[in-house]
């Protein structure tokens, strides 16, 4: 187990914490790893709950390259005291940083949005509004951390579905990265072109923002991006 790739995430320093690599366990198809992570302070207090739980998969048959199925929570406390939120702490990216440096290129990042958690919730909101995957408080991280193809993800199982999740890929080449920075694009502009004026979703500011950071990491020309409404961002 110590040259599983989970133990590069071991004491990775975040902000004034380390992460801390918990309860791995095998499960039961080959190559897949239960396991959590905590955060740890500089006293060796680990933070309540987890904020990352989930399954690590090395791949398989295929072609399959490996990926990961979790949960994130933003809100953990140390001890009886103090409390933390990732997201309002500037920490919650690099969580989705260290997850993707252990999938490769044509591998995969799920991430839940069922739980009771503000990044859940706010997630599922702009979702049932009709918001792009990608613009999303989710699926922006992990746009962000090099996953350029998001989607909402659910598949019926006949009872055994599970919680919905967005599905990050990362692109197998450059020529993929290219393909779905434009359908990003496309999806983005159709958005905000079939926008009503007065929409009811409270956030569309903190959309807006968020398109436009998108929009500054496209790796597509101009000439790429389908014309959208004038003064939208």
């Amino acid at each position: 187990m110590k040259d599983h790739p989970l133990q590069r995430l071991e004491g990775r320093p975040l902000g004034e914490y380390q992460l801390h690599l918990q309860h791995v366990k095998p499960l039961h198809l080959s190559g897949w790893r239960g396991f959590s992570l905590a955060l740890k302070d500089r006293e060796g207090i680990l933070a309540q709950p987890p904020v990352v739980e989930g399954i690590y998969s090395a791949g398989g048959k295929d072609g399959v390259k490996p990926w990961m199925d979790i949960t994130v929570i933003e809100g953990i406390q140390f001890g009886t005291g103090r409390r933390c939120n990732l997201r309002q702490a500037g920490l919650i990216h690099g969580i989705f940083q260290a997850l993707a440096q252990l999938i490769p290129p044509g591998g995969h990042l799920m991430v839940s949005y069922e739980d009771s958690d503000p990044l859940h919730r706010e997630t599922d909101r702009a979702l049932s509004a009709g918001i792009p995957p990608v613009l999303t408080p989710l699926g922006f991280l992990l746009f962000m951390s090099g996953f350029r193809l998001v989607k909402n993800w659910y598949l019926s199982e006949g009872g055994h579905e599970g919680p919905r999740k967005l599905w990050g890929e990362k692109p197998p080449d450059q020529s993929w990265s290219v393909t779905w920075d434009k359908e990003t694009a496309r999806q983005v502009v159709k958005f905000f072109n079939d926008l009503e004026t007065g929409t009811d979703y409270t956030a569309i500011e903190t959309v807006k923002k968020t398109a436009r950071r998108v929009f500054s990491s496209l790796e597509i020309d101009a000439s790429d991006i389908p014309p959208f409404v004038e003064n939208l961002f």
